[in-house]
């Protein structure tokens, strides 16, 4: 049995257990979870109900889990945190009532049926005229459009997000043609994608998460880019042979987008401005509109003429370097 919970655009603490651990979480969109009865089956186990919460650090606050659980530690730009919570069905539907209240909804389907289901919750997403998202599965509403085409996953950047519209939005008033362009925590890979579609010379995409940069690939090849078209780094480590080789590419960008979270903004700002060469657009996202003053200040050393869209709440700010 498979538990999808969808949470609406609230977000409230989660008091789960006292007891238990203490993370800086905001539930995000889009929460899953998956049970394997083969695996259950080798281990000898009774049947267990496994919920798998996508979470997002969006604000510093603070909620509480329960001990059973496995986290992975979130990487510095990566916008999700990872909790697993083993329990009983019984106490996973009861989790589910609780979550209501922080505006989830949860429904039961069978785990023979979850790629259906999978594929009745995205459409197709026309982000601006004449600019579609469209799930490898569906045929594109629009044939002559500029139709990106993903296969959701776990990356964030599935075209949904408010972020991630406003991101797209500015790279289709930029994109002129012959443009190289850097996503700082590619996800998807969906911005570098659609920049060459929209006629750039080249795109790159780095990210800390290998689940990221498989997505990127994978949908880098659903769309037939070009393999000397789009490069996409794994960035693990600061000595790492792709950190190495990116720095070599310093100052060569004509435009750079990091949607990634509010800390990590204000922290690798230098790191982030520094691919674009003078003159370039520096785009910023992943904040709330709350944010865009931090945001504003931490850039100003760098950028010129800032600009800020918001979108239901969420806001990109761009900039040119100096």
């Amino acid at each position: 049995m498979i538990r999808r919970l969808r949470l609406l655009r609230r977000f409230s603490h989660l008091q789960i257990s006292p007891s238990g651990a203490v993370l800086p979480l905001t539930a995000r969109r889009n929460l899953y979870s998956v049970t394997s009865p083969a695996r259950r089956q080798q281990r000898g186990q009774k049947p267990k109900f496994v919920l798998s919460l996508q979470l997002q650090r969006r604000r510093e606050e603070y909620g509480f889990c329960t001990r059973a659980m496995e986290t992975e530690e979130a990487q510095l730009f990566s916008p999700y945190l990872w909790v697993r919570i083993r329990c009983s069905k019984d106490v996973a539907d009861t989790l589910s009532e609780a979550l209501l209240c922080f505006g989830a909804s949860s429904a039961s389907i069978d785990e023979s049926n979850s790629k259906d289901s999978c594929e009745e919750t995205f459409h197709p997403i026309e982000v601006t005229t004449g600019l579609w998202i469209v799930p490898k599965w569906k045929t594109p509403p629009v044939q002559n459009a500029t139709n990106i085409v993903l296969s959701p996953g776990m990356a964030f950047g599935t075209g949904e997000h408010p972020t991630t519209k406003l991101c797209l939005c500015l790279l289709h008033s930029l994109i002129k043609g012959g443009e190289k362009f850097l996503d700082y925590g590619t996800g998807s890979g969906v911005l570098g994608i659609a920049a060459l579609k929209m006629g750039a010379e080249f795109s790159v995409g780095i990210d800390v998460d290998s689940q990221a940069v498989a997505s990127a690939l994978q949908n880098i090849a659903l769309n037939e880019i070009e393999t000397d078209k789009m490069k996409v780094y794994l960035v693990s480590g600061v000595e790492s042979s792709n950190r190495k080789e990116l720095s070599a590419a310093k100052l060569n960008f004509d435009i750079v987008i990091a949607n990634i979270l509010l800390n990590p903004l204000l922290e690798l700002a230098e790191d982030i401005v520094s691919y674009g060469k003078p003159g370039a657009v520096i785009g910023l996202s992943g904040i709330i509109s709350e944010q865009i003053e931090q945001i504003k200040e931490r850039f100003s050393l760098y950028l010129d003429e800032i600009s800020v869209a918001e979108m239901e709440g969420w806001a990109c700010i761009h900039g040119i370097k100096r």
